[in-house]
């Protein structure tokens, strides 16, 4: 329920306040008072656009704010554009807010602020929610729910499908991959192992070379240095028995023998040979092959070792998603049962409610002025929901004069027609509806046709918030509250204003709309008797 609505600086209108009341609330006020600007102040502050040169002059920005009671709660929307720029700004609850958010609220708040809006009632799918409303609730968030679920299953086999043809798309290149890492079958951090294994055995030849070359003159075939070194001890010794000063070498001499049998026996003893030399060859070989296979892949060993895991994954995770997608299908098809049960129980029951609601708005209509052999149905056509299980959807189909052939309203429908249509709907609809605005519902009627629509009004009226923009005397009358715009020039300034009315000020706006002069008055009077 809409509870309180201000306007500020928006276009004609400088500061209104208006405080609306359960029921019917009727604006009223001369063609071009500004009647027009509150459904725009309302559909702007509920999140349609509005030009920034709609900002009263001189100012730097206009607002809306307004005060609903939904749901036991008070929420409170204020929007303000901004002069020049056009930017606006929203908020709810005293909190910055979003247009979005604004217009998700819309609904819940607020429908049918202009006959534009009404052009809903031309969408088939709005007719076949017509007849949801007289289904169970429970059937309908059941089929909601399986729709919901099956799409849910299928998009999650299309995903895996897409998953499977990437790694078929990639089967080659991957199996390719694979066999080359097989192939060398490389071990973590093998390349640093082996380069540091490799250089240790490269220290070891050069030893062996130094080893040689000194074997070689310890033990040369030409001159053996231990031989001259004995022959050299041996004339050492002779010389001393003829001169006692040369005793004194015999004993590093002889060291000297011993060291030099050591360092032989040593030197001859170290483990390095042929197999050293064939072990640097083999390293050299396998470096070889993992330098090439890094170069192939293009990646670092490390890299490999993970891909080699990442490939053998890739390839067999392709039956394990064929299994997946087999489970899922089984899931599909249970879902898919249910749901072909519950539409059938669906179609059936909305034929029924059609018929029960095809004489209830013939009724309506009848009684808004239609002709009495008006004739209206609901037209069903098949629609495939899902896996071939079709759903009967309706459009409402009429023939509002006798002799013309069955059409989609959307085909025929007149403005009035539209607005008298919506009534009828309304009165019959099971739905809780928020506050309904009616713009131009008297478009194109008068006399009898007027008188029904009126009483329709008062009828709604008693257990549903209606704001009603007329320029009719017999619909102002019903008003639980009368708000009258007119524009007023001050200081060459021409400014809308709207005030509440009471008394005799609801006496004498109806008789300005219903003429002025005796006449109006006689009938403003006759209005007001009439409506207890």
């Amino acid at each position: 329920m809409l509870e309180f609505l201000r306007i500020k600086n928006l276009a004609l209108i400088q500061d209104a306040e208006l405080e609306f009341s359960r029921g019917l609330n009727v604006i009223t006020g001369e063609s071009g008072a500004g009647k027009s600007i509150i459904l725009k102040a309302l559909d702007f502050l509920l999140g349609e656009n509005l030009p920034w040169k709609i900002v009263r002059q001189g100012k730097d920005k206009a607002y809306v704010e307004a005060i609903f009671s939904h749901e036991k709660e008070e929420i409170i929307i204020r929007r303000e554009i901004m002069h020049n720029s056009g930017r606006s700004r929203v908020y709810i609850n005293d909190n910055l807010s979003s247009k979005n958010k604004v217009l998700e609220l819309r609904n819940k708040l607020i429908i049918y602020t202009s006959q534009h809006e009404q052009h809903k009632l031309l969408r088939p799918e709005y007719h076949t929610k017509l007849l949801d409303e007289h289904l169970p609730l429970d059937l309908i968030q059941k089929k909601d729910y399986l729709t919901k679920k099956i799409k849910e299953v299928q998009e999650k086999i299309f995903d895996i499908r897409k998953h499977i043809a990437e790694i078929d798309s990639q089967k080659d290149f991957l199996e390719y991959q694979l066999k080359e890492i097989q192939r060398i079958s490389p071990e973590p951090k093998e390349d640093e192992i082996l380069l540091k294994k490799r250089e240790e055995l490269k220290n070891s030849a050069k030893l062996k070379e130094k080893i040689d070359n000194c074997l070689q003159i310890i033990d040369s075939e030409s001159s053996p240095l231990l031989d001259q070194l004995i022959a050299l001890i041996g004339i050492t010794k002779d010389i001393a028995s003829l001169d006692s000063d040369l005793e004194d070498f015999i004993d590093p001499l002889e060291h000297a023998k011993d060291t030099i049998v050591d360092l032989e026996t040593k030197l001859k003893s170290y483990p390095i040979g042929l197999e050293q030399v064939a072990e640097l060859e083999n390293i050299e070989s396998r470096l070889f092959e993992i330098e090439q296979l890094k170069r192939k892949l293009n990646k670092s060993l490390e890299e490999i070792i993970n891909l080699k895991e990442v490939l053998e994954n890739k390839i067999s995770k392709r039956d394990e998603l064929e299994l997946e997608i087999k489970k899922l299908d089984k899931i599909r098809q249970t879902y898919l049962y249910q749901l072909k049960n519950i539409i059938s129980s669906i179609n059936n029951l909305r034929l029924d409610a059609a018929k029960k609601l095809e004489k209830k708005l013939k009724t309506e209509l009848v009684e808004l002025g239609f002709h009495k052999n008006i004739q209206i149905e609901f037209d069903f056509f098949s629609v495939e929901l899902l896996d071939k299980i079709e759903e009967k959807r309706a459009r409402i189909v009429w023939s509002p004069n006798p002799g013309h052939q069955m059409q989609p309203i959307e085909q025929t429908v007149s403005g009035g027609e539209l607005s008298r249509l919506f009534l009828a709907i309304v009165t019959t609809t099971t739905e809780e509806l928020p506050t309904l605005i009616f713009d131009e519902i008297d478009t194109g009627i008068g006399g009898l046709t007027l008188n029904k629509v009126a009483s329709k009004l008062k009828q709604l009226s008693k257990k549903q918030q209606i704001i009603l923009v007329t320029h009719w005397p017999q619909l102002a009358c019903l008003a639980h509250r009368h708000f009258r715009v007119q524009k007023e020039v001050n200081s060459s300034q021409t400014i809308s204003r709207c005030e509440t009315l009471v008394g005799d000020e609801i006496f004498e706006e109806l008789s300005r709309m219903a003429g002025g002069g005796p006449q109006g008055k006689a009938l403003a009077a006759q209005l007001l008797r009439e409506d207890p």
